[in-house]
């Protein structure tokens, strides 16, 4: 229902949804498929420390990135910063540079995420009334361009053709637990992470039935891949 935009097909996973780190992720097609325009502004690069950090947008991505490991490696280049380099890297970048690199992203519960994502852009857009005005209008907020872009699926910045590609995903809902861990396992100094763009919300558990319902078919493949359930 939601931006079916992305490269990627329906998912045959078998990767277990509670596995956060695996030693085999696929890489056959992977730079092709990292070029992709629907990625724009989503793939972090740290060159020196071999990493990518594939960004979910309301996932802690800033507190992450632009706080605690830009403190300890210096910033990451992206689209938007180091732009030319980025675009040299992405140009000639290939599977084989791409054995050497370790991915990681974060995912977030979507009914939480759906939440986070509308009180974000309720402060920004008068339009934007409540949650339940954003599933029953969700067509016309999409016209927003900001709004479409962090209101993505999570799990094509995991996943490719239905396999995994991320060495590593943490989950918001362990945020400096599972930070810390991706630390240990990249020789990072691991350190309390900042709370960048924060949003005051209801908890999921308060929101109307419809918006419940328009939330799990909306991100049914990210509900099924990582495991979240709604209680």
């Amino acid at each position: 229902m939601i931006i079916n935009n992305h490269p990627n097909p329906p998912m045959d996973d078998t990767v277990s949804r509670t596995t956060k780190l695996i030693d085999n992720p696929v890489r056959d097609g992977l730079a092709d498929y990292l070029r992709n325009p629907y990625h724009r502004g989503r793939i972090y690069v740290n060159r020196k420390k071999k990493l990518i950090a594939m960004k979910v947008p309301k996932v802690a991505g800033s507190s992450i990135l632009k706080g605690a490991m830009q403190d300890e490696l210096g910033p990451f280049m992206y689209s938007d910063h180091m732009s030319d380099l980025y675009a040299w890297w992405l140009q000639y970048l290939t599977d084989e540079d791409l054995k050497d690199y370790f991915i990681f992203s974060f995912v977030r519960n979507p009914w939480d995420r759906f939440m986070s994502l509308c009180a974000y852009f309720g402060n920004r857009y008068p339009f934007i009334e409540s949650p339940l005005d954003a599933a029953e209008r969700w067509y016309d907020y999409l016209l927003v361009i900001n709004f479409k872009q962090h209101a993505t699926p999570q799990h094509p910045h995991t996943h490719m053709r239905g396999a995994r590609f991320a060495n590593y995903i943490g989950r918001f809902e362990n945020l400096q637990e599972d930070y810390n861990t991706l630390c240990a396992l990249t020789g990072i100094r691991a350190a309390t992470l900042p709370h960048y763009r924060k949003t005051e919300h209801k908890h999921y558990s308060e929101m109307d039935k419809r918006v419940r319902d328009f939330v799990a078919k909306t991100y049914e493949k990210d509900i099924t891949l990582y495991g979240y359930t709604y209680d």
